[in-house]
């Protein structure tokens, strides 16, 4: 596309091009102007010498219609410009068609683009779809299993085939379907890769409603992570003259910044003794620097002194971060939150629960985190009773609106906020069963040996379904406890064990959960590697938190 061009695209997709690509190469590419489509003014919004128009948005019968309106507004006006509307990953036949009937099919070229597996770090790919869980149980997208089966079988293109497949739920079989129809022969030998193990979201989705209390999980919880980017105030970081809103870009990943790959998986308190021992180890090295500096300044030296200097600012930035983290910590606010999801994980009765949720209703607090609370109790209880259901979905619709709804609607869909059906709920049982539970748990504790330390005492449940897979023996058929957790499941019957390499690496499993995942389990993920020696590669459609989580199943108006 020569000349000038505009680049408009959605919200969503804005973050997946600010994780893979840089302002200056759009720049070079000939781009001026960025706008996202909600904000593009009808007949006055490009530059009269813009003449290529390049639209990216994801396949939503709203957005396309907007798009259409866009281009219609702007014929005739100003210089013959060309559009080329990409849809991120794939064209509907419904866009399609909606894009013929606005009558501006002959006046635009469709293009499909998907940007795959997105490294946000070392060991986490992830497709970058905020709403797959959404797309997938609300509004029954079944496109999305086969982004899914077509970003692990580029995998096995470079790594060989997967020769042990691991499916729990039903996303996660119709995902294994499509494998199993494209698969070839597979040889053991060819292979790097040991495991793939894949979980629907929809098996556990009490633990992304309680509070992560790894670091990577409190800094998403508080400042939110996008992919792995960090937008955060610079006064914050301890900038001197930084605007009282003014922002940074951090890029969260152990690839930029070695110190994440040792702070992120710790808890508060074994975070602030090793940065203030990484503080005294910088000020000796510095102290050495200039003895030696004194001596004779040479090459070695000045790479050192840069080193140093680099460290120092990572250390600062961390020092900075937690220290507002832990700030908050200290809230009454967030104290009794935290102390009413321990009494949730904890088997306590709903009433003190329900008496806190009821008060932040009348004053209006802000819903994602009202429902995020209200979503938690009624999962541990399966549900809650019909009286208190009504009472409380008459009082959200009452204070938020009646666009809550179709929101509550959603969530009842999603099975995340329901009426108790009778039946008695499943998770005491698998707390028991499956040891979800540790009250033995330090938070002071620097070298944990239970994933329960990531959510305070709670193991996150895909992460136990892990680690009795890497225990041998052990076998899902049969097992009580499996049949607790609803859904497909497959194993294989005679797993192949992959030899470690002679060079020392560890045999590589992936784990991939359909609908997103949380930094927490992301954190427990990385310990089993540590106790199992195994190196593990977390693959997701999008990694997320709670308020993130119930924000996706927001109606959309």
């Amino acid at each position: 596309m020569p000349g000038k061009k505009t680049l408009i695209v959605d919200p969503k997709v804005t973050p997946l091009l600010n994780l893979t690509i840089d302002v200056p190469s759009l720049n070079n590419a000939g781009i001026n102007q960025i706008l996202e489509v909600q904000n593009v003014e009808f007949k006055k919004t490009f530059d009269k010498e813009t003449t290529q128009i390049l639209i990216m948005i994801p396949p939503k019968m709203d957005i396309t219609k907007r798009v259409a309106q866009i281009i219609r507004q702007h014929e005739g006006i100003g210089p013959q410009r060309q559009y080329l509307l990409v849809f991120w990953p794939q064209r509907t036949i419904l866009c399609k068609e909606l894009l013929d009937q606005e009558g501006v099919m002959s006046s635009v070229e469709l293009r499909d683009f998907t940007f795959d597996l997105i490294p946000l770090d070392l060991d986490v790919l992830s497709l970058e779809m905020p709403d797959s869980f959404r797309d997938m149980i609300v509004d029954y997208d079944l496109s999305i299993y086969n982004y899914v089966a077509e970003s692990i079988n580029r995998l096995q293109l470079v790594m060989g085939n997967i020769p042990n497949i691991y499916c729990k739920g039903e996303g996660a079989k119709m995902v294994y379907d499509i494998l199993k129809l494209e698969s070839g022969e597979i040889n053991p030998e060819s292979t790097e890769i040991e495991s793939l193990m894949i979980f629907d979201r929809s098996l556990d989705l009490f633990t992304p409603m309680l509070t992560q209390l790894v670091y990577e999980g409190l800094v998403d919880e508080f400042f939110n992570i996008d992919g792995n980017l960090l937008k955060v105030e610079k006064k914050i970081l301890g900038k001197e003259g930084a605007g009282s809103d003014e922002k940074t870009i951090i890029q969260f990943s152990s690839e930029r910044d070695p110190l994440i790959y040792q702070v992120r998986n710790l808890l508060l308190a074994p975070l602030g003794g090793y940065l203030q021992e990484q503080t005294q180890q910088q000020e000796r090295d510095k102290e050495e620097f200039q003895r030696e500096k004194s001596k004779n300044l040479n090459d070695k030296l000045v790479q050192h002194a840069k080193r140093i200097k680099a460290e120092q600012e990572s250390v600062s930035k961390h020092i900075n971060i937690s220290t507002k983290i832990t700030q908050y910590f200290r809230t009454v606010e967030f104290y009794k939150r935290l102390n009413l999801e321990q009494g949730i994980i904890n088997g306590e009765k709903q009433e003190k629960t329900l008496d806190y949720i009821e008060a932040l209703i009348q004053v209006g607090a802000d819903l994602n985190k009202v429902m995020r609370l209200l979503c938690l109790r009624s999962i541990y209880d399966g549900g809650l009773k019909q009286k208190t259901y009504d009472y409380f979905r008459k009082e959200i619709i009452q204070v938020y609106g009646f666009k809550t709804i179709q929101f509550i609607n959603n969530l009842q869909r999603a099975g995340m906020f329901v009426r108790n059906d009778g039946n008695k709920s499943v998770w005491p049982k698998l707390q028991e069963q499956l040891k979800l539970l540790d009250v033995d748990i330090k938070s002071t504790d620097p070298n944990p040996k239970d994933c329960a330390y990531t959510y305070s005492g709670h193991c996150p449940l895909i992460a136990r379904l892990v680690e009795l897979i890497f225990k041998k023996p052990f076998s899902w058929k049969g097992n009580k406890s499996m049949q607790l957790i609803p859904g497909f499941q497959y194993e294989p019957e005679k797993p192949v064990k992959n030899v470690p390499q002679q060079d020392g690496r560890k045999p590589i499993v992936i784990i991939y959960i359909l609908g997103g995942v949380t930094f927490g389990e992301i954190s427990a993920f990385r310990l089993l590697g540590k106790l199992f020696q195994k190196e593990i590669i977390i693959c997701t459609t999008n990694v997320m938190n709670g308020t993130k989580f119930i924000d996706s199943l927001r109606e959309r108006i």
